[in-house]
This record gives structure tokens, C-alpha cells and sequence, in this order.
């Protein structure tokens, strides 16, 4: 598992593995089957939003940002700790 920055070049560019956003903690994707997901604090749980190239990375984030709890306007950054397992952050 890797934290890196999305943006559309990188997640077209992607190899196998599952990879998280360092803008919104929580949100990422798993490349094997291109499936967007958050992971929901404080139980870890991972809540599939869709399917990539189907969702859009932008519509993906808007989407994670409302899974986990957080203003859908993008000038607020969540306030979630990346979970222990993604390194803490």
C-alpha cells in the first residue's frame, strides 16, 4: 500500500496494488480490479464508491469526501488520521 498524489495520469499509469490519496486520507483505489474505496474510521472499514474509468477521479473524491463524513466543498481538507496501517501520517 502506497500514498501517493492522484491525479488522472497517475491512476491511468498505475500498476497492481492498492493505493491511497495523500489529499483526501482514506480514499483509494485497489488497481487490480479499479475499484475506488474509502477506509472509515475507527473500524477500518473499507466501503467500495465505484469503479474507475466508469467514476472519475474528481467524482470519486467528491464521493469519499461525503463516505467519510466530511463538507463536500473542496476548500475544507478532511481532519481524518490516515489509519495505522497506511503509516500513520
Amino acid at each position: 500500500m502506497s500514498i501517493i498524489h492522484f491525479t488522472d495520469i497517475t491512476i491511468r499509469s498505475l500498476k497492481e496494488g492498492n493505493f491511497y490519496d495523500d489529499k483526501t486520507p482514506g480514499f483509494g483505489i485497489r488497481k487490480q480490479r479499479k475499484t475506488w474505496h474509502v477506509v472509515k474510521q475507527p473500524s477500518r472499514t473499507k466501503v467500495t464508491i465505484g469503479y474507475y474509468p466508469g467514476l472519475s477521479l474528481a467524482d470519486a473524491r467528491k464521493r469519499a469526501l461525503v463516505a467519510l463524513g466530511s463538507p463536500s466543498d473542496h476548500s475544507v481538507s478532511p481532519r481524518y488520521p490516515a489509519p495505522e496501517f497506511l503509516g500513520g501520517r
